[in-house]
């Protein structure tokens, strides 16, 4: 095996139901890491239009899966064996049928964190709201580049 794919897909219903905060049964013991996703990276997030909500955490979700199996002893283990194997970042379109590749391939544990940190940090933050010094909640830190 010389590629591994992680494909999301927008229009998603579980991101869907993950921004929303719905229940929709046995499914949302999977969803919950897209529910953290949301709480971590809310800065990024909220104060997008709806539609570009479901787009980027979809599309961050994808991120957050190719870090993880980058990150999975499997995938270290083959790499240290010199085993050549790429983990790809894409996203499909169901409207359209395009595949969005979102620029996450790794191919070796040294490039691990830094293409993930620089594929978060295409999700701007949230303008700065100049009056307001404080952080909004215990939660803010979480989603600090």
């Amino acid at each position: 095996m010389q590629h591994v794919m992680v494909v999301g897909h927008y229009g998603c219903a579980g991101v869907r139901a993950a921004l929303q905060g719905l229940r929709i049964g046995l499914a949302d013991n999977w969803l919950r890491h897209i529910s953290d996703l949301k709480l971590r990276h809310r800065k990024r997030i909220d104060y997008l239009p709806a539609e570009q909500q479901e787009d980027a955490l979809c599309e961050i979700n994808v991120i957050e899966q190719v870090g993880n199996v980058a990150l999975s002893t499997v995938m270290q283990d083959a790499w240290e064996r010199g085993q050549k194997v790429t983990v790809h970042g894409w996203v499909y379109g169901l409207r359209d049928g395009l595949l969005k590749d979102l620029q996450v391939s790794m191919d070796r544990s040294d490039v691990v964190v830094d293409i993930f940190r620089a594929a978060i940090k295409r999700y701007p933050h949230a303008p700065l709201d100049p009056g307001n010094d404080n952080a909004d909640s215990a939660f803010d830190t979480l989603d600090e580049d």
